[in-house]
């Protein structure tokens, strides 16, 4: 197969595919905090680094940050995508590749991840930032409970649709196993940096109160515009000729 382009009109869908699924693997690759630069490298083109590190990146220096057990997240995230599609177990066709086909291909016939993750941030888990759940998002889907429902894979997932795996994950979990994994450098930072959940309609809602909607009103007088002062312009002149003369001869009387 060919290079893919940069031209997007001058692509086929297998080379865009392949454009974006390099890009994904460039992307995980800047936010891996947990496995050898040198390696994931040289595993892409094929080779094997050997069992050490290069003792030389910042994952080799630093180490790798704790693991977490997103198992909770996880189950909410996954029976949320599990409603919004409206999967049920029977009648599902599975491939070779562990995966089902659903044969829901067209927009709007697949799961969204915008809504679902707005849905449990403001039912839910209020605390956790949009890229908390991308994060999660890719430890299943690396994990292989989840897989892009899209024709062509972008390289964030869009449309999440669980997998066989991810079905039997949700049906027979037991209790004392949690789902650990190391969070990746996104993550990381909304775990430090977490940005509560407000929607437009908490906003509409708070003009109803009194304070708030004095404190709002306030503010809005406090950022008056300036208005622009008129110049004045020399009297007994009526032409554009005779007004720039004027002005000439006043300014050479100062010199």
């Amino acid at each position: 197969m060919r290079t893919p382009t940069l031209l997007p009109n001058k692509r086929s869908d297998e080379q865009t595919r392949a454009a974006y699924r390099m890009l994904r693997d460039c992307f995980h690759y800047a936010l891996n905090t947990s496995t050898c630069r040198a390696k994931i490298l040289v595993k892409y083109f094929g080779e094997e680094f050997g069992p050490d590190g290069c003792k030389m990146c910042d994952v080799c220096i630093n180490g790798p940050p704790e693991m977490h057990d997103f198992k909770e997240e996880a189950v909410v995230f996954m029976n949320v995508l599990q409603a919004q599609a409206g999967q049920a177990t029977e009648g599902m066709d599975y491939n070779s590749t562990d995966c089902y086909t659903s044969g829901r291909r067209n927009i709007g016939a697949v799961p969204d991840f915008r809504m679902a993750v707005s849905y449990i941030r403001e039912k839910v888990f209020a605390m956790t930032d949009k890229i908390w759940w991308q994060g999660l998002a890719r430890i299943l889907e690396d994990v292989g409970y989840i897989q892009e429902a899209a024709e062509i894979p972008r390289v964030l997932i869009q449309h999440p649709e669980l997998t066989r795996a991810g079905l039997n994950f949700l049906s027979s979990q037991p209790d004392e196993e949690g789902l650990y994994a190391y969070p990746d450098a996104a993550t990381l930072l909304a775990i430090s940096n977490p940005k509560s959940f407000s929607s437009s309609s908490e906003w509409g809602r708070g003009w109803a109160d009194p304070e708030i909607r004095r404190q709002r009103l306030a503010g809005k007088t406090g950022r008056r515009k300036r208005k622009r002062g008129s110049r004045k312009q020399p009297a007994g002149f009526t032409t554009a000729k005779e007004r720039l003369s004027a002005i000439l001869s006043k300014s050479k009387r100062r010199k």
